[in-house]
């Protein structure tokens, strides 16, 4: 969702076309945000507990740069 924020990978592929005035990026920790709250209404669950467990998801996983 957030390879989009690899600063290495951004600097190295930037030229006219993939400045940000010209991409937007569809996903953002503004749209992961949303959906959170859009399941949070939506489905019951422990809240607590599954957000302690995304989060170590989100922790543990080292693909993401910036996570």
């Amino acid at each position: 969702m957030f390879q989009h924020e690899d600063l290495q990978k951004l600097l190295a592929q930037m030229n006219i076309v993939s400045h940000p005035i010209y991409s937007y990026a569809h996903y953002h920790r503004g749209s992961l945000a949303m959906l959170l709250k859009l399941i949070k209404g939506k489905v019951r669950v422990d809240w607590g507990a599954m957000m302690n467990s995304f989060l170590t998801l989100v922790k543990d996983d080292t693909t993401i740069s910036m996570g």
